[in-house]
C-alpha cells in the first residue's frame, strides 16, 4: 500500500511540476500563425465605435474620445498571433469588456480597435510579443478619418499598456499634446507601476503634469489554473473594485480637458460638407454659337 501511495505522490508531483512546460512546448510546435491586419478604414477593424458620428472639435463643448485597448484573451492559443475575430468572441474577453464599459461614463464616446492579441505561448524568439504594430495602424485610422480635432483619452488594461507604450510617446509630441487627455490605466498590484515606465509623458496642460490615472483591478486565477494545463503566461482574471467611482473620476478628467481646451485652444475650422459637383451646360447665341467656345483660329 505505501508503494501504491508513494507512487501517485510521485505522479501528482509530476503533473503539477511538468503540465504547464510540456503543454507549452506542444502549442509551440509547427508553424507561427499570423492572421491578416483588421482594415481598421472599415467598420468591420473595430470592436466598439459611436453609433452616431459625434460632433468635432469646432463644436463646444470639445468632446473627447476615449481609445480603449484590451489585452489578450484568456486563450490557450498556439504561438503566434490571435485572429481578432476570435480574441474578440471569447468569454475571457467578453466578460472583461463588460466590466470596463461599466467603469466608464454611460456617454462616453468610444473607440476599441480590434487587434490580433499574441498568444501566450509566444516568446521573443518565435515571434511578436505585443500588438503594437495593429494599434498603431488602427490609430492612424482613427486620427485621419475619424478623430475630427476632438481630444483623446488612452484607456488601457494590465499587460496591454506595453503594446501602447510607442501610442504614448507619440500623443506626447507637439501636434496632440494639448489634446492628449491622459492615459487611465487599470492595472493590479503588481503592474500598477504605470507612470515609473513614462517619466517623460507629456499630456493637455489642463490636468497640470498629471498624466496618469491608476484604476485598481482585482486578478484571481481559476482553480482550473492549478489542476489543468495552461499557458506559463496567461494572465489571470480581471474585475474592476470601483466601477461607478471610477467612471464618474474619468468623467471629471474629460470635463477637465474639455473646459481647457474651449478656453485656451483655437477651435479648427469646420470642414466644407455637402457640395455638390455641378455640370454647366454651354448657353448659345440666336445664331447657334456657343458663348464662350474657342475661337476656331487659335
Amino acid at each position: 500500500m505505501k508503494y501504491f501511495i508513494g507512487a501517485a505522490l510521485i505522479a501528482l508531483a509530476a503533473w503539477f511540476g511538468l503540465k504547464n512546460p510540456i503543454y507549452n512546448m506542444a502549442l509551440t510546435r509547427g508553424d507561427i500563425h499570423t492572421p491578416p491586419q483588421p482594415d481598421y478604414t472599415l467598420a468591420a477593424g473595430w470592436a466598439d465605435q459611436p453609433a452616431q458620428t459625434p460632433p468635432g472639435a469646432w463644436e463646444t463643448p470639445w468632446g473627447v474620445d476615449i481609445f480603449l485597448v484590451y489585452p489578450a484573451p484568456r486563450l490557450n492559443a498556439p504561438h503566434g498571433r490571435i485572429d481578432a475575430d476570435e480574441a474578440l468572441v471569447h468569454p475571457s474577453h467578453a466578460k472583461l469588456a463588460a466590466e470596463i464599459r461599466a467603469a466608464l461614463p454611460a456617454d462616453a464616446v468610444v473607440y476599441v480597435p480590434k487587434v490580433r492579441p499574441v498568444s501566450a505561448a509566444t516568446s521573443s524568439q518565435t515571434g511578436p510579443t505585443n500588438a503594437a504594430d495593429d494599434v498603431i495602424a488602427a490609430f492612424d485610422a482613427y486620427l485621419g478619418n475619424t478623430n475630427r480635432g476632438r481630444a483623446i483619452m488612452l484607456v488601457a488594461i494590465g499587460s496591454a499598456n506595453a503594446s501602447i507604450a510607442p501610442l504614448l510617446v507619440r500623443l506626447s509630441e507637439d501636434e496632440l499634446r494639448d489634446r492628449f487627455a491622459g492615459f487611465v490605466h487599470f492595472s493590479t498590484d503588481d503592474d500598477a507601476n504605470t507612470e515609473g515606465l513614462y517619466p517623460d509623458l507629456k499630456c493637455s496642460p489642463s490636468l497640470g503634469g498629471a498624466c496618469f490615472q491608476s484604476v485598481l483591478l482585482d486578478s484571481k486565477r481559476p482553480i482550473t489554473d492549478h489542476l489543468l494545463p495552461r499557458l506559463p503566461n496567461m494572465r489571470a482574471e480581471y474585475s474592476v473594485l470601483d466601477p461607478e467611482g471610477t467612471a464618474a473620476a474619468v468623467a471629471v478628467q474629460q470635463e477637465t480637458v474639455s473646459s481647457w481646451l474651449d478656453a485656451n485652444a483655437p477651435k479648427p475650422a469646420e470642414p466644407l460638407f455637402g457640395f455638390e459637383a455641378i455640370e454647366a451646360a454651354p448657353i448659345y447665341r440666336p445664331n447657334g454659337e456657343a458663348i464662350g467656345a474657342a475661337d476656331p483660329e487659335n
